[in-house]
């Protein structure tokens, strides 16, 4: 269940934070202020993935998008489900700093994944990052 506050932007009232009721689980909800900083934080300029969907379309969204974004990425981490459309890329080859091209050694693979996915491991990161954080200030006191 999502439990939204709202702030009034022009005319427009939208949802900004969010919480859920988490059933006994240790699962602590992305709020939508740190989805918009993670959105903010992606690079620009890049080319699409496989979606077709750019930073540029994440980044200059109608602000109830983020806010799904928000509740898509807590639904993700408290049932521990990734779509298989998150963790597909396409493998791009690219020659190494070599003379020759003829042999496949001469090339590195490099994966363009969805900018969905690289939004949700900005979030995981983070709440892995939060979580080491709170255990080791735990343990010294």
């Amino acid at each position: 269940m999502c439990i939204y506050n709202s702030r009034k932007l022009g005319s427009i009232s939208i949802n900004l934070s969010l919480s859920y009721s988490v059933c006994n689980l240790n699962v602590v909800p992305l709020t939508v202020y740190e989805v918009e900083d993670f959105v903010s934080k992606l690079k620009r300029g890049k080319t699409p993935g496989v979606d077709e969907l750019s930073v540029e379309h994440i980044v200059n969204c109608h602000p109830i998008v983020i806010i799904q974004l928000t509740c898509m990425c807590n639904c993700m981490k408290r049932h521990g489900y990734v779509p298989d459309a998150f963790v597909t890329g396409v493998v791009i080859p690219v020659i190494k700093n070599t003379d020759g091209d003829s042999d496949s050694l001469d090339y590195r693979g490099i994966t363009h994944s969805p900018v969905l996915s690289k939004l949700f491991e900005m979030c995981m990161l983070y709440d892995c990052q939060l979580s080491l954080y709170l255990l080791i200030h735990s343990v010294w006191f």
